[in-house]
């Protein structure tokens, strides 16, 4: 049994192609309703929750994907980034990110590295997130993730002891909200 918020960002993100045509029947159902009343609440609790600025928010990427080169060249218009279609869980923990990152068999471990601002933000679920004790924070869908330094190749150890070799990418996401 998959989880909701796998199935609900497959379908936001239409991949893979297989498991999408799976969740919505074919396309029949794509849980409209359901995705606007989380984004809804999502950017509710962002815009009416206490948050410092400045506080470090950390994504693991799995170890499956490279940036795109659109990530780091800005276009005609002078953009460098990609928009991110699903629901995007970030942490205050680096060690949790970095067990996310790939670094056990992920051809390219990777953590997005970035800070909150007063429009950068997402909305800590930390009380509702399935992981206890856990500092999580939400973005909301089509939310902007772009370069905010250059990346840099950093060895780290886990808390069981694992070491190897991490791409940590400064970055700064905007929810436009």
């Amino acid at each position: 049994m998959e989880r909701l918020a796998q199935v609900y960002n497959t379908v936001l993100r239409r991949e893979p192609e297989e498991d999408y045509k799976r969740f919505t029947g074919g396309g029949v159902n794509t849980y409209a309703t359901t995705i606007f009343v989380l984004v809804s609440a999502v950017k509710k609790l962002s815009a009416t929750m206490k948050l410092p600025a400045g506080i470090e928010l950390f994504r693991g990427t799995g170890g499956k994907m490279e940036l795109p080169d659109s990530f780091y060249k800005a276009d005609e218009k002078g953009r460098a980034g990609f928009m991110e279609y699903g629901f995007l869980s970030t942490t205050q923990s680096i060690e949790v990110a970095i067990q996310y990152s790939g670094i056990k068999g992920g051809a390219l471990p990777m953590v997005l590295r970035m800070v909150t601002g007063p429009i950068d933000r997402g909305a800590c679920i930390t009380e509702l997130s399935q992981y206890p004790g856990e500092a999580e924070f939400l973005w909301v869908p089509c939310s902007f993730v772009a370069p905010d330094g250059p990346a840099s190749v950093e060895l780290v150890t886990t808390a069981d002891g694992y070491r190897g070799v991490v791409k940590m990418v400064p970055a700064r996401i905007n929810a436009n909200l």
